[in-house]
């Protein structure tokens, strides 16, 4: 009797050394296995026995291998990974934008520094063909280098684009392995058997992972499987079954792509709705970084044009004519109809284009407009804040002006239905349009269409102070003719009249504050699109002509005008010039992608912290384990020992007998 307990016990210690020296060559082994948690094998002492008015030990129980897990940790190190994921994407795209922008290369700054040189050296040769054939190669430069830097802009939003769909695959594939396992735990825990530890492992593995592409939340269920929802508490996995993420065509924004959750016959947007991860690091950079830096180029592209084509109008060309454009026209057809989409879902059919009226004015940002069956609403997409509320217009042609933002609404025809949807994009295509328009370098108009001449009898100091040319489209001046010439007649020192000489005809008088700039014109009470500034003192009698300014091949009048919009503040409702909005592009986009940059460095850190917490908890170390393995063979081979001793008390016994 006592030598079949005392092998009972002996083979009990045998086989739970046996236990601890497997599940130790187990940690052992996976030391180097990622999201791998060590075990432990549980030892229980087995139920004693009465014998002789004592109890006596039975031997030990394996009780189960336990895996040594710490949730919070786990939960930490998800979180921290899902961040740290989502910086690392915005980051490292914001770079790229950076260096950009920022370089000679691709880079604006260069380029119209360049190309304002070019204007700078014809004010000082006017007639010279050469000096216009560099301006005229450099308007082609300027535009090439706009078109260049937006294509690799947009070239960035297609990868983007490309980016999100391969991460909304990669968590359809890794929501369909973690259903997969939550069918293995629930089969391994109902047949009875002790925790599937490896397969547990292998599902939060999966789910580390998925946390690296978005934000992750688990909900454990009583049967082993747990439950996981992504961004803001969207299902994708709920016990075996995993929902499928798909991305389509944004209806309502072109160029980007809406991501959906499909459950069964059940299709939901959770575009807006999702969070962390690779995946919000994408929509972010795009939302926040790359679409405003994009639209500030075009905006940019847009006032450039705009200045230097109205300016060009106002002066006189090579061959005697007025300016023409010397860019693309921003208001084109095209250009106005590419501003304005119309969502998909649509069902009214409303013909609406977006005009600029004001490149200075106009913002970094896209709008959304809304019909609500009874006005339309235009509200900041980024803000939300509206900027114009109004009525359908009756009549169409109809211009509805949104003068706050520096653009109009053009109805062309046809109605919106009630729900219908807009998104207008008033500069995002500004620097891909931009191109020259000047056929020939001659139509530089480098001149001033206007000539002054005093008469060669005048008795006074009176001397033209400068000739103001404001708008070409009244028909007071037309390519080779003023309509009408004037002459400026002085009745006294102090008074003069504005004669139509070849009616002759007064036009207007006006008084003169000698040895004082005097506009002319202003001071006649007429308002012809140009104005004569006269300063000194002339006297009664003296006569100053008007006329056009043909064969002023060699004025460089228009020209000055020209180069000084370098540093005209046109731009930033009249508080910035050219290269300083172009420099505030760039300092935006440094400075968040400094700040991403620091952010990213914090995370990371943070990360490495949650690793080497869970590392400390679950993972394996090697001499703690070379020392449990030396224990356990000692303890393996002391129960073999004990064996052999029971065997000895059994054959002495059997001797006996």
């Amino acid at each position: 009797m006592a030598g079949s307990d005392i092998l009972g016990i002996a083979v009990s210690g045998l086989i739970g050394s046996q236990n601890a020296l497997d599940t130790t060559a187990h940690n052992i082994s996976n030391v180097n296995t990622d999201g791998y948690s060590r075990q432990r094998v549980q030892f229980a002492a087995l139920d004693p026995v009465l014998f002789g008015g004592q109890y006596f030990g039975t031997g030990v129980d394996t009780q189960s291998v336990a895996r040594i897990f710490d949730r919070v940790a786990e939960l930490q190190l998800r979180s921290t990974t899902s961040k740290s994921a989502e910086l690392e994407a915005f980051g490292g795209l914001a770079e790229q934008v950076d260096q950009l922008l920022g370089s000679d290369t691709s880079g604006l700054s260069s380029a119209m520094q360049q190309f304002f040189d070019a204007v700078q050296g014809l004010t000082t040769d006017p007639a010279s063909i050469a000096q216009r054939e560099v301006m005229f190669n450099q308007l082609s430069g300027v535009s090439q280098r706009f078109n260049a830097l937006y294509d690799r802009l947009n070239g960035l939003a297609e990868s983007v684009n490309l980016e999100i769909g391969s991460v909304v695959s990669q968590i359809n594939t890794l929501g369909g392995n973690i259903a997969k396992l939550n069918e293995d735990i629930i089969a391994a825990r109902g047949a009875g058997d002790g925790p599937a530890n490896d397969l547990l492992d292998r599902r939060d593995q999966l789910v580390k992972q998925l946390s690296d592409l978005v934000n992750v939340s688990t909900v454990e269920q009583g049967d082993g499987s747990l439950n996981v929802f992504i961004g803001n508490g969207q299902a994708l996995v709920v016990g075996v079954n995993s929902a499928s993420m798909g991305t389509t065509a944004s209806g309502d924004r072109p160029g980007q792509l809406d991501i959906v959750l499909q459950n069964g016959s059940t299709t939901v947007d959770i575009t807006a709705n999702l969070a962390g991860g690779r995946l919000a690091g994408l929509q972010q950079f795009r939302d926040e970084l790359l679409e405003p830096t994009i639209n500030r180029i075009g905006k940019l592209a847009l006032g450039l044009a705009d200045s230097m084509n109205r300016q060009n109008a106002l002066g006189m060309d090579l061959n005697g004519q007025l300016g023409g454009n010397l860019f693309g026209d921003i208001n084109s057809t095209a250009a106005q109809q590419a501003r304005i989409t119309g969502s998909t879902s649509n069902t009214g059919n409303l013909d609406v284009q977006l005009r600029i009226d004001d490149p200075g004015l106009l913002g970094d940002d896209n709008y959304r407009m809304t019909f609500d069956g009874v006005n339309f609403n235009v509200v900041n997409d980024r803000t939300g804040a509206s900027v114009a509320t109004f009525a359908p217009p009756g009549a169409t042609p109809a211009t509805i002006s949104v003068a706050s933002e520096g653009f109009s609404l053009v109805f062309n025809g046809g109605s919106a239905a009630a729900s219908d949807r807009f998104f207008l994009q008033p500069s995002r295509y500004g620097a891909r349009d931009l191109t020259r328009a000047l056929s020939d370098p001659s139509g530089i108009a480098a001149a001033s269409p206007i000539r002054v001449d005093s008469s060669t009898s005048n008795t006074g100091t009176g001397v033209l102070a400068g000739v103001t040319v404001t708008d070409t489209s009244t028909g007071n001046i037309v390519s080779g003719a003023l309509v009408p010439p004037l002459q400026i007649q002085f009745t006294s020192a102090t008074t003069y009249d504005v004669v139509d000489p070849s009616g002759p005809s007064v036009l207007g008088s006006g008084t003169f504050t000698p040895n004082q700039q005097n506009d002319l014109l202003a001071g006649a009470g007429l308002a012809l699109g140009y104005e004569i500034s006269l300063k000194g003192a002339p006297a009664s009698g003296d006569v100053f002509d008007v006329t056009y300014n043909a064969g002023g091949i060699s004025d460089n009048r228009n020209a000055l005008a020209l180069a000084a919009l370098q540093t005209a503040r046109v731009m930033e409702n009249g508080s910035a010039n050219f290269q300083q909005t172009y420099a505030k592009a760039l300092t935006s986009v440094g400075a968040r992608t400094q700040q991403v940059g620091i952010e990213r460095e914090a995370a990371q850190s943070l990360l490495r912290q949650a690793e080497a917490r869970r590392e400390s908890i679950s993972g394996v170390n090697l001499d703690e384990e070379a020392a449990n393995l030396v224990r356990y063979q000692q303890a393996y081979q002391a129960s073999a020992q004990v064996i052999s001793v029971a065997r000895d008390l059994f054959q002495t016994l059997l001797q006996s007998v």
